[in-house]
């Protein structure tokens, strides 16, 4: 049996990081 979490945790991780990453990036924009 595939470790189900196992594989979905790190990929969540990345999205949020990745959004995280466009919310800054337009925070950066808005600023200027």
């Amino acid at each position: 049996m595939i470790n189900f979490y196992g594989l979905l945790a790190p990929l969540l991780y990345h999205l949020r990081g990745f959004f995280l990453n466009i919310k800054g990036l337009k925070g950066l924009y808005i600023s200027y």
